[in-house]
């Protein structure tokens, strides 16, 4: 090689040093491998580090970078430059005082003796998991908490449960719920949760006064977050609250108002013991909601007893006062125009005979002018009964009969119906007494609705974290393979052209990777669950399908061919479509024993309940798929079954993408009746107008 060829063979090894995406470093040894000098570094490697070139050449790496013992990074050094055989280390978290990241790596010896080290910062990817695990476990404990408070059978015991379920998962403390008397003089610690080996403190706090409490009370009064990431740092004026959380040794606590109904009724929060904590967002959000959910229901509980107190004594009213009513008419109108319940007393054929102020004033009328008219013309503007009518059943049971109405102007009532008897025990009369329950009725339609949308936000975030976990995989794969083969080329000047070609695989598939990660984000922001579609050409999509899978399998001989109608054709789909076409073609690869690859992409129209559909076959000439495997390869856990690695989202996903769509996929023999002769994949999706 002439002086003026290596010099430009030089340069090119430098730019691609300098400009390649991974960070490579260059180490030698001059005490027989007991320790290392950095000699060289390139651009990446300098910024996944975070130093400059002058911090590092030609110093010892023991003293740049201290946690590399730890790390095991010089004993691999040590071992690589002893044995000349390559290692390849898993993901691991280097951390010092300065650099913190998790990093993977490729290491090597150079006939020159130096040492090289190949490797990648895996922080971004493995926080972006951890970030999506916690968003799962935080809905998913949303949700039951939710679940727990329809209808709980012990509101107690669903109040402990849920404390138990935020702790945990705000790895507190103490989680606890307070309440306040009547008047708000006085507060309790009614519910507690303690982590393991923390000391419970709910006995110490019973019926505290809350006039001391003046700075954490008025911040709760007007709807503010008590939020103390230090508790020696509190202000002058919560001197009281300060005495009182460094007694129960607490370092940093946050808790939020409980509102039942309008007013402020207590206040729910945790605490740590251990070391101050800064707390975060999502524990913050986490208090809001469980405090709406457990406030909600605590409403809903004292309407319910609120309620039973007063069916209980409006029961006892009614009987009282219906023997009332038989000894003096006067006696009766005084007792019972004392009530705010609707009361009315009728014959058993419906005809009013007195009504209370009440019952006349929810119909914007006089007591009398309700006498003789029939109570389901005034209230329902019906001619007959009504259906369910409590009243009309008391007349069959001959016993007190109640259910749940609702008027033509919306509202619901609860409705009681008690047989009058004579002294034969005859049925004489009928006392209806009516409770508007409309507000507790949609306090129980916001649990429920509540309840429905976090099982849907959970069942979501399953699909995507299963289109996540099966694309990332494949993109990083590539990119693993692509790298080992550069560090085998990186010396040969022969092979530059084939490093280049591996650096752009390693550069799409970074890019491949950025886009599923903001594909993933826009479809978790959709709202209620629900799949945004939109008019795009599903030409376009096939053919960087068709793309992809030509740089995914470059050493296979693969003929594809395309017989399109238009250039552009237009479904109504979305993004995920690519993945799709990709998944399919992909398995028409990987199930190809043949040394050539035929795939025929037929596209034509099909009209189905007077639904206009874009019909595409994909038909390939691999091993095919039997009639028992058919009926069973798009049913979620299939993949498994018939090991399948596509790019992807696997049949199962690939099913409800195209469900999503409103579409139908199914597979058949490319030749009828043979399946060996190989598969043909058809899709039909709605054409876009």
């Amino acid at each position: 090689m002439s002086e003026s060829e290596l010099y430009q063979s030089k340069k090119i090894f430098k730019e691609l040093f300098e400009n390649i995406s991974s960070g490579v470093a260059i180490y030698e040894t001059n005490d027989e491998g007991k320790s290392f000098i950095i000699r060289e570094m390139n651009k990446a490697g300098l910024a996944i580090c975070e130093v400059s070139r002058k911090d590092i050449i030609d110093k010892n790496l023991n003293e740049v970078f201290p946690g590399v013992e730890e790390f095991g990074f010089s004993d691999a050094l040590k071992r690589v430059w002893k044995t000349g055989k390559p290692e390849r280390s898993p993901t691991a978290m280097y951390q010092d005082e300065r650099v913190y990241g998790w990093t993977e790596m490729y290491i090597y010896k150079l006939p020159s003796e130096k040492i090289v080290a190949i490797f990648d910062s895996q922080t971004k990817v493995i926080e972006a998991e951890e970030n999506f695990k916690k968003k799962v476990e935080f809905e998913k404990t949303i949700s039951t908490i939710s679940s727990r408070f329809v209808n709980p059978d012990n509101m107690n015991e669903a109040i402990d449960l849920s404390l138990k379920d935020i702790g945990i998962l705000s790895q507190a403390s103490r989680s606890y719920l307070f309440l306040f008397n009547e008047d708000d003089t006085l507060m309790s610690n009614t519910h507690e949760w303690c982590a393991e080996g923390v000391a419970p403190q709910i006995e110490n706090l019973q019926n505290i006064p809350t006039e001391p409490w003046q700075w954490s009370k008025n911040k709760m009064k007007n709807g503010e977050v008590v939020k103390i990431d230090n508790v020696e740092d509190l202000p002058v004026e919560a001197l009281v609250e300060k005495e009182e959380f460094l007694r129960e040794n607490i370092k940093s606590l946050i808790f939020l108002p409980i509102n039942v109904g309008q007013k402020v009724s207590g206040f729910i929060g945790f605490d740590n013991v251990r070391t101050p904590e800064k707390w975060s967002e999502e524990n913050l959000n986490l208090l809001k909601i469980s405090s709406d959910i457990i406030g909600n229901a605590l409403k809903r509980n004292k309407t319910e007893q609120e309620l039973e107190e007063l069916n209980r004594e409006l029961k006892s009213i009614v009987e009282e006062r219906t023997r009332a009513l038989q000894e003096s008419e006067t006696e009766k109108s005084v007792i019972l125009e004392s009530l705010l319940e609707h009361i009315i007393y009728q014959t058993v054929d419906n005809t009013i005979i007195w009504a209370n102020k009440a019952a006349a004033d929810s119909v914007n009328s006089l007591p009398e002018q309700l006498i003789g008219r029939k109570c389901y013309q005034v209230w329902n503007t019906l001619d007959e009964p009504c259906e369910g009518c409590p009243i009309a059943k008391s007349l069959v049971t001959n016993k007190p009969e109640i259910n749940e109405m609702t008027t033509p102007d919306g509202r619901i009532w609860f409705v009681a119906g008690y047989p009058v008897r004579d002294n034969d025990n005859n049925i004489i009369a009928v006392v209806e007494s009516t409770l508007d329950i409309t507000e507790k009725k949609m306090a129980e339609k916001k649990v429920q609705n509540s309840e429905a949308k976090y099982k849907k936000a959970y069942y979501q975030a399953n699909l995507y974290r299963d289109i996540f976990a099966h694309d990332i995989n494949n993109i990083l794969q590539n990119i693993s393979s692509s790298a080992e083969l550069s560090s085998l080329y990186l010396n040969n000047p022969e092979k530059l052209h084939t490093l280049k070609e591996l650096y752009e695989i390693i550069n799409e598939q970074v890019n491949r990777g950025k886009k599923l990660i903001i594909n993933v984000r826009k479809i978790t922001e959709i709202d209620e669950s629900e799949i945004i579609l939109e008019k795009i050409d599903a030409n376009r999509l096939l053919r960087n399908a068709i793309e992809f899978l030509h740089n995914s399998f470059q050493t296979r001989r693969i003929n594809i061919q395309l017989n399109t109608p238009t250039k552009n054709l237009y479904v109504l789909a979305n993004n995920l479509l690519l993945d799709v076409f990709e998944n399919i073609l992909i398995n028409a690869v990987r199930y190809n024993e043949k040394s050539k690859i035929e795939i025929i992409i037929g596209i034509g129209k099909e009209e189905r309940e007077d639904k206009n559909f874009i019909k595409m076959e994909f038909k390939d000439n691999g091993i095919g798929i039997s009639d028992y495997r058919k009926n069973t390869i798009f049913e979620r856990g299939s993949r498994k079954r018939y090991k399948s690695k596509g790019m992807g989202l696997g049949l199962s996903l690939v099913r409800k993408i195209i469900d999503s769509y409103k579409g139908d996929i199914w597979v058949e023999d490319r030749v009828m009746g043979d399946y060996k002769q190989g598969s043909n994949f058809i899709l039909l999706i709605p054409e876009g107008i």
